[in-house]
């Protein structure tokens, strides 16, 4: 049924070629224009004009969404949503219009750039590492504050201070919420002194997609931050992670590519590339980045999680028994590893295997009697994330699907990401009919 917002798509599509001199889709043929429209991805206004305020071109892509609900809902709307990122003062998002912020960032002096470049290093082990120790992450501050005293309008020591801030509440080494109200706070001054620095659009852009459930503004941010600087690996880590959750992984895996290419010795690098590979089923392939990871840092869990989990998927049954004992005893449950090292003996991997999930629901499942499983307590993850992986493994779909409606109606943004960013294939979700009912009340339809 047609209405109105067939006209916005129009819309789109001539603001699409005002801010970028071309249409957003140019074929050889009109029957492949025809096609691009119906199939082919949104493109951004940022990859063409990266200076474009960001409110601005997410506006143009709302216009372009394939489907009419996807689109503002009348043409009155959408002038309430252009007035808003195009009016100083009205806007309700920490991401101010161009219009309203200096272009020229200025160049850092090379003694800050040398302090913010070992304070980010320091930082990207401590908050996405198995290295997240107290020491490391003050150490990162000194860092970021020192450059500040050196040039305190450096937009990367202001953002790299955010991220510590950040961090030092993740971590629990600081009240959470002091610590999030200090680093939006370094992030709004960051985006005042550097509107143009790739870095601060990387720390907005993970911020909007894994705490503030901002999906669209985040990817908006992520493809600032890549199209800004190239060769910045955290870009592309986590535009390559917001593809993923996009459900656009063949397009997510190059950028985890370039990502490991570009910092190498970081091991949520390695980590990010190994979960695109597990998302498109390459479970062989996803175990060398994962081994990888694991040689840079050897207790990181994560990565010991995802290697027990790939080399099961793949086969390689030995290997996944060796993985899930290594992840057992840097826990300190040396009773668990012993327990099941004897039933594998007598009794196969496959057994054993299961059993211990079932000790490791048991587990999770008191603890959320004593705390509360919605809330992050890591990077991206939640307590009620770790049930429904486990009752996924386990085939309790039912159960699985419980714990997602009770997600969704405590924090319903995140449903997304909880659907395609957790490693475990949701065809066994999709067989409870409350999973096609959930997914039109949040408007995610794509995914079905």
């Amino acid at each position: 049924t047609l209405d109105g917002r067939a006209d916005l798509y129009s819309l789109g599509c001539m603001a699409f070629e005002l801010l970028t001199g071309e249409p957003p889709y140019f074929r050889d043929s009109p029957a492949a224009v025809i096609g691009a429209h119906l199939n082919a991805p949104i493109p951004s206004v940022l990859t063409a004009r990266p200076d474009t305020p960001v409110g601005l071109a997410y506006i143009v892509e709302r216009l372009l969404a394939k489907q009419p609900e996807g689109r503002p809902a009348t043409a009155a709307a959408f002038l309430d949503e252009l007035r808003e990122v195009t009016s100083p003062g009205l806007r309700s998002a920490p991401i101010p219009s161009s219009q309203t912020v200096p272009r020229a960032a200025p160049v850092d002096p090379p003694e800050v750039s040398d302090l913010c470049a070992k304070g980010r290093a320091l930082l990207d082990r401590s908050i996405h590492g198995a290295d997240g120790t107290r020491e490391k992450l003050e150490m990162a501050k000194v860092y970021f504050e020192t450059a500040l005293s050196k040039g305190p309008t450096s937009a990367r020591a202001l953002v790299g201070l955010a991220d510590t801030f950040h961090g030092l509440g993740l971590r629990g080494f600081m009240d959470p919420e002091s610590g999030m109200e200090h680093a939006n706070e370094l992030r709004r001054r960051a985006l005042v002194t550097g509107d143009d620095v790739s870095e601060v659009h990387v720390s907005l852009g993970y911020r909007l997609l894994y705490w503030e459930d901002d999906y669209d503004t985040a990817g908006q941010e992520l493809a600032r931050a890549v199209a800004l600087d190239p060769d910045n690996a955290s870009a592309r880590r986590f535009f390559g992670g917001w593809l993923k959750i996009a459900g656009r992984p063949d397009e997510a895996l190059p950028q985890m590519q370039a990502g490991v290419r570009l910092a190498p010795l970081a091991p949520f690098m390695h980590l990010g590339l190994a979960d695109v590979l597990m998302t498109l089923g390459r479970y062989d392939e996803a175990i060398g980045p994962l081994r990888d990871a694991l040689r840079l840092s050897p207790r990181y869990t994560g990565a010991l999680e995802r290697l027990e989990m790939s080399c099961h998927r793949a086969g390689r049954h030995e290997e996944a028994l060796d993985a899930r004992r290594s992840w057992l005893g840097i826990q300190g449950q040396n009773e668990r590893m012993t327990l099941l090292s004897d039933e594998a003996a007598t009794d196969g991997w496959l057994a054993a295997r299961e059993r211990d999930l079932r000790r490791d629901l048991e587990q999770a499942l008191a603890l959320a009697q004593k705390e509360d499983p919605f809330r992050d307590v890591k990077i991206t993850r939640q307590l009620s994330d770790k049930i429904i992986l486990l009752l996924a493994e386990l085939g309790e779909w039912s159960r699985a699907m419980d714990w997602v409606e009770r997600g969704y109606l405590r924090r319903p943004g995140r449903l997304r990401r909880v659907l395609t960013d957790l490693p475990f294939n949701r065809s066994g979700l999709a067989q409870d009919p409350r999973y096609a009912r959930l997914l039109r009340t949040a408007g995610l339809t794509e995914l079905l």
